[in-house]
């Protein structure tokens, strides 16, 4: 069983104003484990993969398919569909951001103050994109420094809006995470994304 690395800081979950980034992903307070999809023989981890795999997080409101033989946890600690990654992982206590392949939280913020101007972060790319039948985006950015987060993360998130929240599919470039794969990996799966449920309006 692998742990997850947890980053040296604890970071704000989101911007208020535009003065911090919101990047960082969801807490995580207890101990965890992951399950996995079955693997076809031969079935590899890369983004050529058939997102052969799928599971529902009922709490955040969407279904997602993922890659054949990752990992998702399994809802001890936050709700089950929430991280994906290629090897088994332990969900650790008191921590902030985590080396997971994929990401899923949910904000109680609008979208546009979750990717709006802020000094935390250089946007690399922004682009609109239909995600589960609604006007998502997809944004790029690296963190300046001036904001909580160090200087120098790169990270890409798939942003939805839902009536005045936001559902937030992300991947940071963090320790050893093979970020271009993972980033594939997550355009992938934001293509396969629906939204369920009474908390997807």
């Amino acid at each position: 069983m692998r742990a997850v690395l947890a980053l040296v800081c604890s970071f704000a979950l989101t911007a208020c104003g535009g003065e911090e980034d919101a990047a960082p992903p969801a807490t995580a307070t207890a101990g965890g484990t992951t399950t996995a999809a079955s693997a076809q023989p031969g079935a590899t981890t890369g983004p050529e993969d058939v997102l052969g795999a799928s599971c529902t997080n009922a709490q955040y409101g969407f279904s997602i398919r993922y890659p054949e033989g990752w990992h998702t946890n399994e809802g001890d600690v936050l709700p089950p569909c929430s991280f994906f990654h290629p090897e088994p992982f332990e969900v650790p206590r008191a921590t902030s951001v985590v080396d997971v392949a994929v990401m899923a939280r949910r904000e109680p913020v609008p979208l546009d103050t979750i990717a709006g101007d802020s000094t935390a972060v250089e946007v690399l790319e922004r682009e609109e994109r239909e995600l589960a039948g609604r006007d998502g985006l997809l944004r790029s950015a690296r963190t300046t420094g001036e904001g909580l987060l160090p200087a120098g993360i790169e990270y890409t998130q798939l942003l939805v809006p839902l009536d005045g929240e936001t559902l937030v599919l992300e991947t940071y470039d963090v320790g050893e995470l093979d970020y271009a794969r993972n980033r594939e990996v997550l355009e992938q799966m934001g293509a396969s994304l629906e939204l369920v449920g009474g908390r997807s309006q």
